[in-house]
């Protein structure tokens, strides 16, 4: 039986020529169009909330013949039948979008709703432009859908779609504003988006005006605010999240880290408006054809300009690939033009790299489809559209689907076409995502207090597949206010530089890929141990006598001593200190180091910071001995703890505060380190002062020494 479709895009696409003819189907059943005779021709339908594994394709006709046994590479001999098959079931989805309550009276209109399903990949939105709602035809399946408008607010809702239905949504008014200014590389960041994210679940994003200023409407809660600017990347507010009981301001974003982009302008060649227009260009790698009157019909002089940007609403159904958005304007005379003219579409070809795909994780066919070229709507939502993929190899020759490898390492680059362009705006890849945040961690327990100065806590680990890392909160009071410490992607944390004697209580939020922020769990608490005790970590000061070995627990080395003796006697002229670590490594950083890096520093680090007791991974990537180029999620929360506990910064993150970043004294603190680890070998001995320097330089020294002793000591107690 056939059933009729509100919308489909049907491609046909030529390997052997490189060329493609397309066509769209909305509120129909059939269509047509045409392709050279005597060719094989890839056959490719996308039909919206449907995944591709969905979609086949079957004839009736004799004379239709397909050339592979998958029946997707049509022989063309003449007129041609195809039949679409559809293995999901579809289903109507209507409803209407109420403030408040779902009563009469309080439905909105100019809504735009959002749906993803996270297990396919599909992602598709309608806009609700009346009071009188909106519908979605979907497949069956369980999707995540949420609802946008300035001024109103709405969790994430899930709905399992098994039946037509009717949905009625409802949005909270956002009765508090948040407001600030985003600065970028010191000066103001005009027209810079800003996002906030509530923590439990909901969202709203605004665009600041020229000098930087901005305001966003929200509801009471705790919120996480960012913001990016045309050529800075993403970065959040130093002291997220924001707690709003009322209105908030001088929330103010510094953007710091430039981002790694194609930024400069490039312009096409000058067209008439009344002719067809194209624009492409391998830098930005992005190709625009627009259909002959497309911008006008005054015979105006017209050209198209392009250029990557990261200044792009971040919305919480999507991720975008790469991160990073391609920026496409038009202008006709001397006006820039936003929408094509009635009826016309523009196709728009966005090209990326297998390197640029694995950087948000795509590295299989199957990750590919389901991917699709989205624009940036009115309302400031990124709205998908239908969208096919091309593979290339790095001889630049198009690739039949069949001939692709299960992890692309036969694919140089891969070009995504949507033919349903209809104004300009950034144009980027995008991905569905999970806009929920995950679940509460249980389980917190305190491991007995072994220090003076630090304790342990360890925790349940979080089932959610999107888990990005953990919170940690502290106080010194039960049931008070609670600080954020840092963040980990293991579920345990060692907590240093504490006070002796105290008790201190904590909690644990997790957070997912999408910065979506779950409720703390329980408190628990503990207290560390008193001051003046004996031990590695404990006694008064003075010099280590000679001969002395320092010997770091957790090592296998043969000592004269297990525990280091002190005097108060003042160091002679011939003291010998011989400090042995654990597995020194030597090495030198001298790159600055962040996600997404991918050199050998990023393994010497990844080395150093496992035998600094700095674990990236209990095991797999990353562990002692699998050490990789790869800086992710483990490196960075690694680097988070190594900066925390030796002072350099403990808040914020990469962009705003260089928290997970290895900079420059974060560097220094590593080589540092390195240096201090060069001590360690069987061989090595740090001779004092000559009897002709002063006794208090040695005794400077020596301190100095013990000093950094003590941190070692502390970091491999903490990794054991």
């Amino acid at each position: 039986n056939f059933i009729t479709i509100p919308e489909a895009f049907i491609d046909l696409f030529d390997i052997a020529k490189n060329s493609d003819n397309h066509t769209e189907l909305r509120n129909g059943t059939s269509t047509s169009l045409q392709v050279p005779n005597m060719s094989s021709t890839t056959v490719r339908v996308f039909i919206p909330s449907v995944p591709s594994s969905g979609i086949s394709y079957a004839t009736s006709s004799v004379d239709t013949t397909f050339y592979d046994a998958g029946k997707t590479i049509l022989n063309v001999d003449g007129d041609e039948a195809i039949n679409v098959v559809i293995s999901s079931t579809l289903r109507m989805i209507s409803g209407a979008v109420y403030h408040t309550s779902a009563t009469p009276g309080n439905e909105l209109r100019d809504v735009w709703i959002d749906v993803a399903n996270t297990s396919n990949g599909m992602h598709y939105g309608v806009s609700a432009t009346s009071t009188n709602g909106y519908s979605l035809q979907l497949a069956e399946g369980t999707y995540k859908i949420i609802a946008a408008k300035p001024g109103y607010i709405m969790q994430p809702q899930t709905v399992v779609v098994s039946a037509n239905a009717t949905l009625n949504l409802v949005m909270t008014s956002a009765a508090y504003t948040i407001s600030g200014t985003v600065t970028a590389g010191g000066s103001a960041a005009p027209y810079a988006f800003v996002r906030a994210e509530k923590t439990t679940g909901g969202s709203t994003v605004t665009q600041a005006d020229a000098s930087g200023a901005y305001t966003l409407s929200v509801d009471s809660g705790s919120w996480r605010i960012y913001a990016a600017s045309d050529k800075y990347s993403e970065a959040g507010y130093a002291s997220n999240p924001v707690s709003v009981s009322g209105n908030v301001g001088s929330v103010n974003i510094a953007l710091i880290s430039a981002a790694s982009i194609q930024d400069v302008l490039m312009t096409s060649n000058t067209f008439k408006d009344t002719a067809s227009g194209s624009f492409e260009d391998t830098t930005v790698k992005t190709k625009v054809t627009i259909d002959s009157g497309g911008l006008g019909q005054s015979g105006s002089d017209s050209y198209i300009t392009a250029k990557e940007t990261v200044n792009y609403p971040n919305t919480p159904l999507v991720n975008i690939i790469a991160n990073k958005a391609k920026d496409i304007s038009a202008y006709s005379g001397d006006s820039q033009v936003k929408n094509l003219s009635s009826g016309k579409t523009a196709t728009i070809e966005l090209t990326y790299t297998v390197a640029e795909l694995a950087v948000s994780g795509i590295d299989t066919p199957a990750e590919v489809a389901q991917l699709s070229v989205s624009t940036v709507n009115d309302q400031k939502e990124w709205e998908s559209l239908n969208t096919s993929a091309t593979y290339y190899d790095s001889s630049g020759n198009a690739m039949a689907a069949s001939d692709v490898t299960s992890n692309l390492s036969n694919v140089a680059q891969v070009v995504f076409t949507t033919t349903e362009a209809t104004h300009f705006s950034p144009y980027a890849l995008t991905q569905a995502s999970d806009p929920t945040a995950p679940e509460t961690p249980s389980g917190l327990t305190m491991a007995t207090p072994n220090s003076i100065s630090q304790l342990v806590l360890s925790w349940t680990a979080n089932p959610d597949s999107d888990l990005a890392g953990y919170y940690v909160y502290r106080s010194t009071s039960s049931g008070g206010t609670f600080a954020l410490v840092s963040s980990t992607g293991s579920n345990s944390y060692t907590d240093t530089g504490l006070s002796a004697n105290t008790t201190y209580y904590y909690k644990v939020a997790a957070y997912d890929t999408s910065n979506f922020e779950s409720a703390a769990g329980s408190e628990s608490s503990a207290k560390t141990l008193p001051a003046g005790g004996g031990g590695i970590v404990g006694g008064g000061g003075g010099s280590i006598p000679p001969s002395q070995y320092v010997v770091i627990p957790g090592t296998d080395a043969q000592t004269t001593s297990t525990e280091p003796s002190f005097s108060t006697q003042t160091p002679s002229s011939d003291v010998s200190v011989t400090v042995q670590t654990p597995s020194a490594v030597s090495v030198t950083i001298t790159k600055t180091l962040k996600t997404g890096s991918n050199n050998s520093e990023v393994k010497d680090l990844q080395k150093l910071l496992n035998s600094l007791g700095y674990t990236v991974s209990g095991s797999g990537l990353g562990s002692p001995g699998n050490e990789t180029n790869y800086y992710g999620a483990k490196t960075r929360e690694a680097i988070k703890k190594f900066q925390c506990d030796n002072g350099i910064v403990c808040s914020g993150d990469e962009n705003s505060t260089g928290y997970g970043l290895v900079g420059p004294g974060t560097r220094a603190k590593l080589n540092a380190m390195v240096s201090s680890e060069s001590l360690g070998s069987s061989s090595g001995s740090t001779q004092a002062p000559t009897s002709s320097e002063s006794q208090d330089k040695q005794v400077q020294e020596l301190q100095k020494l013990l000093d950094e002793l003590m941190k070692q000591v502390e970091a491999l107690q903490s990794s054991q």
